[in-house]
């Protein structure tokens, strides 16, 4: 027995874990976005410049250029994926270094981390694909081919280039990727560009990166319009704070005008953005359920917060919290951004008056209607009914309602008011009917069958609402205060002006 234990011992001290070359055809599979796949070489050639910053500033001025990435697609059936940069390009040894997956760079605490982007993304985006590198002020360059299927088969030996044909002060590095597993549509293009823009804002707005897409300059400019308080002070406010030894830093703002696909937190991470709008991140602590609820707070506040000390997912479109940090994020977050968050809560869009159009338009429409034959011949000859017979009217629609629950209810100090929507009414009964019982109650039925409501949609219904109820408190207040003298004549006579052009107000929404 113990001697069969000490050859198994013997076996496991000899297993080794190896991973198979037949894994780099996985990499198509990853879940990656096109954007996302893309900045893996933009992150190179930011991370090469920030690296040697120092000497490439110096042959810019001289040049007079600054760091370029330039991304070229061409579609058709031989579809093909450029992108070239002039940052500090590699010598053979950092060529050979990039060519080992899972080997991460000599500085892992920038952009490049974990020494998978340029393998996995090149992967995703063809099976074949092409690396030529020239380093500052080294004689020679390098290219090497990569064609996935025979790496996977077994074959890893690459065949080296040497580039002898370029000059000194040369510096690039060029990926082009053919035998493409998917082209980039016209709408697909069109996100890339909105995405790298949101991602790369920040080195464009401080000048670094020249983002070329298709031979378009992308540049960034800043979308938010902030809210002020009643002094003119912008609502927005910086943060800077720790989560265990990781900062957390940024700033929130209430915007001004809102709305879902602007508002949530741009995740930066290296100084480009992870996740941004409109998949933007939005804490349950502060925004509610997962993808947030449906308020004022989803759609006014927003904001930046930089995680640079948290660990990166590995395709770099989203942190990977450890345990309940990002619970404890989100709680300090909200702590931080109580006084932003009660803002957002009740900021209202500000009432804007009518355009100069929108009163010619009313004003020609209330025109045609007050000098139409229904006024000048029909409603001004009106007989009026007598008041016992508006009364019986009024009394018949009043109980037949209050046989059910109202629809709404409100208590105006001592003054009980409920509200009944007329759906079982007859079209030729008055628009409102209102019921002054006492001097503490107030009845209202509207009639939802009036040819002045069809069609109506919020928010002309709710307009129409509130004026037959102001209506009926403006009548309770004439009964209480002037004896209910004209108090039924009234709602009668306006009933047959809303009868006029009654297709008009209800149908325009």
């Amino acid at each position: 027995m113990r001697r069969c234990l000490r050859q198994s011992v013997d076996l496991l001290s000899k297993v080794q874990f190896e991973l198979g070359l037949a894994a780099v055809r996985s990499f198509k599979r990853l879940s990656y976005t096109p954007w996302h796949a893309l900045a893996e070489f933009i992150d190179n050639s930011t991370q090469s410049y920030f690296g040697h910053h120092d000497d490439l500033d110096r042959v810019y001025q001289r040049e007079g250029k600054r760091l370029e990435v330039a991304i070229e697609y061409q579609p058709g059936r031989d579809r093909s994926l450029r992108i070239v940069d002039n940052a500090m390009g590699m010598s053979l040894r950092e060529l050979q270094r990039a060519l080992v997956v899972g080997n991460p760079p000599a500085d892992p605490t920038g952009r490049s981390r974990y020494g998978f982007g340029l393998k996995t993304a090149a992967s995703w985006f063809g099976d074949l694909w092409m690396v030529r590198t020239k380093r500052l002020d080294e004689p020679v360059g390098y290219q090497v081919e990569v064609d996935v299927e025979d790496v996977a088969s077994g074959n890893n030996q690459l065949v080296l280039t040497e580039l002898t044909d370029v000059d000194p002060e040369d510096h690039f590095t060029e990926v082009e990727i053919r035998r493409l597993h998917r082209g980039l549509a016209s709408a697909t293009r069109s996100r890339i560009r909105e995405f790298l823009r949101s991602m790369y804002r920040q080195d464009l707005q401080d000048g670094i990166l020249n983002l070329v897409f298709m031979n378009e300059a992308l540049n960034w400019k800043e979308s938010y319009e902030i809210a002020s308080d009643s002094q003119g002070r912008p609502w927005r406010r910086e943060f800077d704070f720790t989560i265990g030894d990781k900062r957390v830093y940024g700033w929130a703002a209430v915007l001004a005008k809102g709305g879902r696909k602007k508002a949530g937190f741009a995740i930066f991470h290296s100084g480009r953005v992870l996740r941004g709008t409109p998949a933007a991140w939005r804490p349950q602590e502060i925004f509610g359920q997962i993808e947030g609820s449906n308020n004022l707070v989803n759609q006014r506040l927003a904001g930046e917060v930089h995680l640079d000390d948290f660990n990166v997912s590995h395709t770099k479109d989203d942190i990977v919290w450890n345990g309940e940090e990002e619970e404890e994020v989100g709680a300090k977050l909200k702590a931080e951004l109580a006084d932003l968050i009660t803002v957002a809560q009740e900021l209202r869009h500000p009432i804007e008056a009518p355009t100069r159009s929108d009163v010619k338009m009313a004003v020609t429409q209330l025109e045609s209607a007050l000098i139409s034959q229904e006024v000048t011949r029909d409603w001004l000859h009106r007989t009026v009914p007598a008041p016992a017979q508006l009364k019986q009217r009024r009394d018949a629609v009043l109980a037949r309602s209050a046989q059910r629950s109202p629809d709404f209810q409100a208590r105006i100090n001592g003054l009980s008011v409920t509200g009944y929507l007329g759906s079982d009414l007859e079209p030729e009964q008055e628009f409102v009917t209102v019921g002054r019982y006492t001097d503490d109650l107030l009845s209202i039925v509207v009639n939802m069958n009036h040819p002045h409501v069809r069609g109506m949609r919020s928010p002309t219904l709710l307009d129409h609402l509130q004026h037959c109820t102001y209506q009926a408190l403006a009548e309770w207040r004439l009964a209480r205060d002037n004896e209910g003298r004209a108090v039924d004549v009234v709602p009668f006579l306006k009933d047959a002006l809303l009868r006029v052009d009654s297709d008009g107000p209800g149908q325009s929404e």
